[in-house]
């Protein structure tokens, strides 16, 4: 019995120092090449109406509700996730938005709040790349560096899927 509480003890030593040396931020970039000019990307990634066509999110919590903004597309697109009681749990809103240079947003779910872009870059002709970076940090004592790991964990898994979907999406529409 001694030494299950030892252990006991042992892990929530290990748990409490985790939570005090690990980073409570976060930083996730992924990027993929497209088969397209950044005209024909740019209305893909700045109309919010879209995004559910190739981004994985609302798959997560299928739930919560999309409420598109007005407006939903370019400089100041914004939308908002509700829960089947109507309260809001999260917004994204376009800070900037252009077709040369792709968009930039702030994310937040409940108290937590992220930055982000979308960056559109000519690698040659007829070939884009696509850079998608989000960072935010997690201000709770003590578990907020576990849910920073998660969240680039989760956060990782998630650009990778929506940029292969894009991809997808957009070079089938240019056969």
């Amino acid at each position: 019995m001694k030494w299950l509480i030892r252990v006991c003890a042992g892990l929530l030593v290990a748990f409490a120092l985790g939570g005090v040396a690990l980073p409570n931020h976060y930083q996730v970039v992924q990027q993929i090449e497209i088969n397209a000019d950044k005209a024909e990307i740019y209305p893909w990634i700045a109309d919010l109406k879209r995004w559910p066509q190739w981004t994985s999110w609302h798959n997560n919590n299928p739930k919560l509700q999309i409420v598109l903004g007005d407006p939903s597309f370019g400089d100041d697109a914004y939308q908002r996730w509700v829960d089947e009681q109507g309260r809001e749990k999260g917004n994204l809103i376009f800070n900037t938005a252009h077709p040369d240079h792709g968009v930039s947003y702030t994310m937040s779910v409940g108290d937590n709040y992220a930055t982000g872009d979308i960056a559109l870059r000519t690698l040659k002709n007829r070939v884009t790349v696509i850079r998608w970076q989000m960072k935010g940090e997690f201000d709770r004592f003590l578990i907020g560096p576990y849910m920073a790991l998660f969240s680039r964990y989760f956060i990782d898994h998630n650009f990778k899927k929506g940029l292969t979907r894009l991809k997808t999406a957009i070079e089938s529409n240019n056969v």
